[in-house]
């Protein structure tokens, strides 16, 4: 188990990098120096994030972030530990009077909207037969379309969710497909898939899988795959660490979220600051900026003199992109760059003309929107390529088609104040 010293070391990169660790090759503080570099740009300041999950508390240290709620479960009572740690990773204010332990996020000036949508362990006084029940009735497929939608609809920028379920239904492609019509961009972790299902570890499902939705790869101090909580297929569109990091919880107590959620987090982020310096761009373009300028681990050079156009653009697709960490790390610093180029263009004297339509107009029957192929998701890479802090926990509980990381947060809030945790 690492240290307490060692759990703050990476928050502490991002103020203390300096440029010289590009040189030195280490992927993780090279993309901490990129974070850095991003956040002398944008803070986040007029993004909105919705965390759609657990609720999120109006903890001081999140300083009146929290701009708009919805609560589909209503039934039992949020304890709001996760979706507030989720919500300090990316808003908290720093240190402040009434919360003094309370760490920086990493876009500290964003909006968030708390959407709940599921119940926790801890919702339940840690009892798994009632936690369990609720999953029983199947309504989480509903809850989940359903909070995407009102996160879209409330002006959402980025849309995080650390929520998976079995794919096919068409309820969470048609709400991810609406999302990106109003402009969001979805971030979700590719968790594992569970054993029970059939599919194989490495199986793609939602709503990572789906089209629109940048999967989050986890990797380790050296951006490799850290198999247990991330899964080897093409919905894996980026990588980030899922080191543990230090966060905020709803009485100020301090908590670590790490796995996927830590690794997702950074990417929310990392689109966040995207959408603040230019909120008009399409997620499409937002998705293409930060898939381009991704850094792949033992990639050459720092990219200070080479422009921000790397790895995806500079080699074949079989050194660009791979199963394990997609395009690679996300680098906030090279995005920003990349998407003030997409914002910029024109579109050229053969465009078509935005009134005109295939056919003649509007079509009869619904579209739906196409899905992944869910054995290989052949494609996506060359598309893209071509241009266009958990609170601690080691298990994660599968729990009747669907996947809840974290389940065990009181545990960790028992084992930092010295107290074992329950059975």
């Amino acid at each position: 188990m690492l240290t307490r010293a060692l759990l703050m070391a990476v928050p502490l990169l991002l103020a203390s990098t300096p440029a010289s660790a590009h040189a030195a090759g280490q992927p993780i503080a090279r993309m901490a120096a990129d974070f850095a570099a991003a956040q002398r740009i944008t803070m986040g300041e007029g993004a909105r994030v919705a965390i759609v999950g657990d609720a999120v508390a109006n903890a001081r240290a999140l300083n009146g972030a929290v701009r708009g709620r919805l609560d589909l479960v209503k039934w039992p009572r949020a304890t709001m530990l996760y979706g507030t740690a989720q919500a300090t990773m990316l808003a908290a204010s720093g240190p402040r009077p009434g919360a003094p332990t309370a760490t920086r996020g990493l876009v500290p000036e964003v909006e968030l909207l708390s959407v709940r949508v599921e119940p926790f362990l801890a919702d339940f006084g840690s009892n798994r037969t009632k936690h369990n029940r609720w999953y029983e009735r199947n309504r989480g497929v509903l809850f989940l379309s359903s909070g995407i939608r009102w996160a879209a609809n409330h002006g959402a920028d980025v849309i995080w969710t650390t929520t998976s379920w079995e794919g096919g239904d068409t309820r969470l492609a048609e709400a991810v497909a609406y999302a990106a019509g109003k402009g969001a961009v979805v971030v979700a972790p590719a968790w594992p898939a569970p054993r029970s299902w059939g599919i194989g570890v490495n199986g793609v499902y939602d709503p990572h899988g789906l089209p629109g939705v940048i999967g989050v790869g986890v990797v380790d101090l050296n951006g490799s795959r850290l198999e247990e909580y991330s899964a080897k297929n093409r919905s894996v569109l980026l990588s980030a660490p899922g080191l543990p990091l230090p966060t905020t919880g709803p009485r100020g107590q301090r908590y670590y979220l790490d796995s996927g959620t830590a690794a997702s987090g950074w990417v929310v982020a990392a689109a966040a600051m995207v959408k603040a310096k230019y909120p008009k761009l399409a997620p499409s373009l937002v998705i293409q900026a930060l898939a381009a300028t991704a850094r792949r681990p033992g990639q050459q050079g720092d990219g200070a003199g080479e422009d921000v156009i790397t790895a995806a653009y500079r080699t074949s697709e079989p050194r660009a992109y791979d199963t394990s960490i997609g395009f690679g790390l996300v680098n906030p610093a090279g995005a920003l760059k990349m998407a003030g180029r997409l914002a910029a263009m024109k579109p050229g004297k053969d465009s078509v003309a935005p009134g005109a339509r295939f056919g003649g107009g509007i079509p009869t029957q619904k579209i739906v929107a196409v899905r992944h192929d869910k054995t290989g998701l052949t494609g996506m890479a060359g598309a893209i390529g071509g241009g266009g802090l958990l609170l601690s926990l080691a298990s994660v509980a599968i729990v009747r088609g669907r996947r809840t990381p974290n389940a065990n947060i009181e545990a960790a809030v028992r084992n930092q104040a010295g107290s074992p945790p329950r059975p």
